[in-house]
């Protein structure tokens, strides 16, 4: 039997497996398809080992690797599965919709498509299949991963990723005294990362809630 294409759905929740495959299954019922599932970062690995996906269908919050310590979550699941097989088509469907880690995945994944599970109906996964199917230049993206998009494209502010650590730590009240603990920089470093920050963002009061502040409005937190 000739193949057209095969399909692996990565999520630990079963009623959303089925979900996806019926959805799968009616989109593609013109099709030889394989539709294959993994409920967790090993099985996964060990059905991308066996065999060439065309599409995966990633949840980023699922039980880590116990063979792979590097492999924490469908993240870097997908990093690897990527590595090995370029020319996938990752669509990304989680319930993370935080800036910082939607940051990450945008920026270390680069998934064809990326879904917020609180937001999407059935057909915005066939619309996503029919965008990434179509054209390989094609994202296509939840409104709320739109708007963040379109936020820092709008801006002119570049900061790097221990920028936009220190950041996180702020927001989520770590002390100032407590930051070189959750990166490898030195107290002075991140002092003057702290100010360069301010300075970039425009902090006229200097104060941390008014630096958070405005990195949330410009969609960096």
């Amino acid at each position: 039997m000739i193949i057209d294409l095969k399909v692996l759905i990565v999520d630990d929740h079963h009623i959303i497996v089925e979900s996806y495959k019926n959805i799968l299954e009616s989109y593609f019922s013109d099709k030889k398809v394989i539709l294959e599932t993994a409920c967790n970062c090993d099985s996964a690995l060990s059905k991308i080992e066996k065999s060439n996906f065309d599409i995966l269908l990633l949840d980023i919050n699922i039980p880590c690797s116990k063979e792979n310590k590097k492999i924490i979550s469908g993240q870097e699941l997908g990093i690897c599965i990527k590595n090995k097989n370029p020319d996938i088509k990752i669509i990304v469907i989680s319930s993370h919709n935080d800036n910082y880690r939607v940051n990450s995945i945008l920026k270390n994944l680069n998934p064809n498509g990326f879904l917020v599970k609180s937001e999407i109906k059935s057909k915005d996964l066939i619309n996503c299949l029919d965008a990434i199917i179509e054209d390989n230049t094609i994202a296509f993206y939840s409104d709320s991963i739109n708007r963040l998009v379109r936020k820092q494209i709008s801006t002119k502010i570049v900061i790097d990723n221990f920028d936009i650590q220190i950041l996180k730590e702020i927001s989520n009240g770590t002390k100032n005294s407590e930051l070189p603990n959750y990166l490898p920089l030195s107290k002075a470093t991140i002092d003057k990362r702290k100010q360069k920050l301010k300075d970039v963002f425009n902090v006229l009061s200097g104060s941390d809630r008014e630096l958070i502040s405005t990195a949330k409005q410009n969609g960096f937190i």
